[in-house]
């Protein structure tokens, strides 16, 4: 019974991501406090992602060994939906949201995993990613952008 729900949970973060992914920008731009902060902190750490994935060039786990999906074509390091996952996290905190986003941050790190598209070690850099560029956007912008 967990397993089914963790694949469902898995597949739709995996198979839906520009649904999913546009849903939970709308949220943390409705419902969170430093919209200018998030919508800065998403966007760069999109555009450094796709920098660091074309510099690495690492390959995904299930290049070698098949994954419980079909394996993505681009590189795996860093995962992405980890850094997007910990810029809405570190976005929630301090919020009533906090503990429903948190969790659901870390089902998606454990979810990259579970798939087998990302490692631990891409799913950890991408988390990096995401709570390193919102903390340099907060000292940026201030504690008080709207």
């Amino acid at each position: 019974m967990i397993d089914a729900l963790l694949l469902w949970f898995s597949t739709l973060f995996h198979v839906q991501d520009y649904l999913v992914g546009v849903v939970l920008f709308a949220f943390g731009l409705v419902f969170l406090r430093r919209h200018y902060v998030f919508l800065y902190s998403v966007v760069v750490a999109a555009v450094l992602g796709f920098l660091v994935k074309a510099f690495f060039k690492l390959p995904r786990p299930c290049v070698d060994v098949p994954g419980l999906v079909d394996c993505p074509l681009d590189f795996g390091f860093p995962s992405l939906h980890a850094a997007f996952a910990a810029v809405l996290l570190m976005a929630s905190l301090g919020s009533r949201w906090a503990l429903l986003v948190i969790p659901l941050a870390l089902l998606v790190g454990y979810s990259r995993i579970f798939l087998g598209v990302h490692s631990v070690e891409q799913v950890i850099a991408g988390f990096s990613l995401g709570i390193v560029v919102y903390l340099m956007a907060w000292l940026r912008f201030g504690r008080n952008s709207p």
